[in-house]
């Protein structure tokens, strides 16, 4: 239950989105959430303290990212007291009563180096940090999504903050390049180095790090189920993480524009035949009226095709 109002989003819901997305010619996907069912579950570790991953649970309970939830899920616990501040794509931040307390990626954690599963790292003043270990599995429809996108000449790619590792595992199952470990503000600068080059990017995210990425593309979709922030900056709100919707959605706004020229130019051709004998005393004020419905019927069953020939799944 997201219980959020969508109205009350300052989103870029506009009329012109069809036609953007009708434009784009590049679709970069984050990864967890995205192209992965985005319910990733921890890794059993038999040398782990109990008490090391209570402690990990009840502050990961203050966030909403997939890791943070998972952990979280692990054990049942209660949320840490006191304020937690959580950096977007870094971690969390708790003042404890030995000092503070850091739960999130290697960097963020002062760890050197990273495994190859998707990690977080539990850090305390004056002891070795704790790994956590996830695996996440692949959405069923990643794959058939990624070759409509190839079929249509529209190169999709991968653009995460996770490990490299899991993001290459990834990458190589749907044989698309990937772009792993990038901070929010590399993801926002690899946009705008592509919107540089010309192209019209499609984003795919659904993170609370994924917001400002979602923000600048020229056309950006999110989830249902993702953070509320990444519903809000987004163009489009795909129900149920539901990967499948995406070719039906990019045909209806082709279909749409194909459909729009039409119009314009039947109306330029309608203009251009009567209006000089309208001028010229020609056409009765009868047949001009009725000239002036038969075009707007016209061009009102045409735009009615957009709906037409789309395959929804």
């Amino acid at each position: 239950g997201d219980h959020r109002d969508l109205h009350s989003c300052p989103t870029r819901r506009s009329s012109d989105l069809l036609e953007r997305l009708a434009g784009i010619d590049r679709v970069v996907f984050d990864k967890t959430g995205t192209l992965t069912v985005g319910r990733p579950s921890l890794l059993p570790d038999p040398g782990r303290d109990p008490a090391d991953l209570y402690l990990a649970a009840s502050i990961a309970a203050h966030s909403l990212h997939p890791l943070a939830r998972a952990l979280a899920a692990a054990v049942n616990v209660t949320p840490v007291a006191g304020p937690v501040r959580e950096v977007p794509g870094a971690g969390l931040e708790w003042a404890g009563p030995d000092g503070l307390v850091w739960l999130g990626s290697a960097v963020f954690c002062g760890v050197g180096g990273t495994p190859d599963a998707t990690s977080i790292f539990l850090a305390r003043p004056h002891q070795i940090p704790v790994a956590f270990q996830f695996a996440d599995q692949m959405r069923p429809d990643a794959f058939a999504l990624v070759s409509t996108l190839n079929g249509l000449g529209l190169a999709p790619s991968i653009l995460s903050g996770d490990a490299a590792g899991p993001v290459a595992e990834i990458a190589r199952t749907l044989r698309i390049p990937a772009t792993a470990a990038v901070s929010p503000a590399d993801k926002l600068a690899n946009l705008e180095a592509m919107r540089a080059q010309g192209h019209r990017v499609l984003m795919l995210g659904d993170g609370v790090n994924d917001a400002p990425a979602l923000a600048a593309a020229h056309v950006s979709a999110s989830f249902s189920h993702g953070a509320p922030v990444s519903q809000c900056a987004a163009d489009i709100v795909l129900p149920g993480g539901n990967l499948s919707l995406l070719p039906g959605t990019l045909a209806l706004a082709r279909r749409a524009l194909s459909l729009m020229r039409q119009n314009m130019v039947l109306a330029a051709l309608y203009n251009a035949a009567l209006i000089p004998l309208a001028m010229a005393g020609e056409v009765t004020p009868l047949a001009a009226a009725i000239a002036m419905s038969v075009s707007s019927l016209t061009v009102t069953l045409n735009a009615l095709r957009a709906g037409r020939g789309v395959a929804w799944t």
